[in-house]
């Protein structure tokens, strides 16, 4: 698994890199003011999809009772969610830099109506919700190069890190914690337009890489480890559309 990540991260590597260019050479220096900064702060917030495949979890709470509207509700609103993004990068040079990369995404969902344990004698009735929570911290690798001079930039990082999962549910009154940790990965471009020499508005596109092998549920009473087989490993990659303000200094 983590040889599969360290795998993606030296593709990303290669893919922030920017073609050698002397851009100092070929803007004017009024031009450069933001790049000969040392520091770059990138703020961001917007919407991120996860990837997973949700077809065999639907199945099986149908089988178990829930109505298919209301699994299918269930399981789009667990896949979208708001995410929040904060970056820090020093510039090793007008065109490179090394930082951090933060992350935050949060779906939730919910759906009642009656569940079937199996056993030949109880049907309960009630409801079933979640908040799902992804955090991630990562090393990241950071490129551009200008489209319009001292105005308007093409951007590009890459990451590798760490990723925190945490699922509060509730199902039938009786809440469980359930958390887990994984390696990771994100990729992203952007644009940057800039309405001073330090300060920049963004939009991005960003792919995020991970899943969970192994978890921790808490039930208040008692908590115990779990690894997970293939078909029930928690896929956390998802694509994500962003909005943000840069700055540099």
């Amino acid at each position: 698994m983590l040889s599969k990540y360290i795998v993606l991260m030296l593709l990303l590597f290669v893919m922030v890199i920017p073609p050698h260019r002397t851009f100092a050479q070929k803007i004017e220096n009024s031009d450069v003011t933001a790049f000969t900064k040392k520091w770059r702060i990138s703020l961001n917030g917007g919407v991120g999809y996860r990837l997973a495949s949700t077809k065999d979890a639907k199945q099986n709470f149908i089988n178990s009772g829930f109505s298919s509207s209301e699994v299918d509700g269930y399981f789009d609103d667990i896949k979208w969610g708001p995410k929040a993004s904060a970056q820090i990068h020093y510039l090793l040079t007008s065109e490179l830099g090394v930082g951090i990369d933060y992350q935050l995404h949060h779906s939730s969902g919910s759906m009642t109506g009656p569940f079937d344990p199996q056993d030949g004698a109880t049907v309960y009735y009630g409801k079933m919700e979640d908040n799902i929570y992804t955090n991630y911290i990562g090393l990241s690798f950071y490129a551009h190069q200008w489209l319009v001079s001292g105005k308007l930039d093409f951007y590009s990082q890459g990451s590798v890190g760490l990723t925190m999962f945490r699922e509060e549910n509730v199902t039938f009154y009786t809440p469980t914690l359930i958390t887990g940790k994984a390696p990771g990965v994100n990729a992203e471009i952007g644009l940057e337009y800039f309405v001073t020499p330090h300060i920049a508005l963004g939009i991005s596109l960003n792919c995020f890489f991970s899943t969970i092998t192994k978890i921790k549920v808490d039930d208040g009473n008692s908590t115990s480890e779990i690894k997970l087989e293939e078909e029930l490993k928690e896929g956390l990659s998802r694509l994500d559309a962003n909005a943000g303000i840069k700055f540099y200094f």
